[in-house]
């Protein structure tokens, strides 16, 4: 993949034109915006679209060679970004803690975890109950 930020020791950006097959899998939603988080991260996120709205976003692959898709679609009722993983993990838990540990992310950063990535934590809270607040 063709990484535009090199800088990052744990993970590099890729552009959206090369989001790879099978990144679809919701992982989780983090609190922040994508304007905080490319502030905080220092990516840049690109508007696209998809088939269900147009949207900003950012790929980042990790050091071991995971891709992980940092989201949002201009009409998302609910607060946050969505982080997708890919759907064929076979440890969607272990590669959880890989994107908390390259992005200096902790659990109070998420409004919400897929239960398979983080079962038992406390933030695992339905999304249009956390839009709701």
């Amino acid at each position: 993949m063709n990484h535009l930020d090199t800088k990052h020791r744990a993970y590099s950006q890729v552009p959206l034109s090369e989001w790879p097959h099978g990144l679809e899998r919701e992982l989780a939603v983090l609190r922040a915006f994508p304007d905080g988080l490319a502030a905080r991260l220092d990516l840049k996120f690109m508007p696209s679209q998809d088939n269900l709205d147009s949207f900003v976003g950012a790929l980042v692959e990790l050091q071991n060679r995971k891709c992980f898709a940092l989201l949002r679609h201009t009409h998302y009722p609910a607060p946050g970004t969505l982080i997708f993983a890919n759907h064929n993990s076979n440890d969607l838990a272990q590669d959880f803690r890989d994107l908390m540990q390259a992005l200096a992310l902790t659990e109070d950063d998420f409004l919400w975890v897929a239960p398979e990535a983080a079962p038992g934590t406390a933030n695992n809270v339905n999304l249009i109950e956390a839009a709701s607040h």
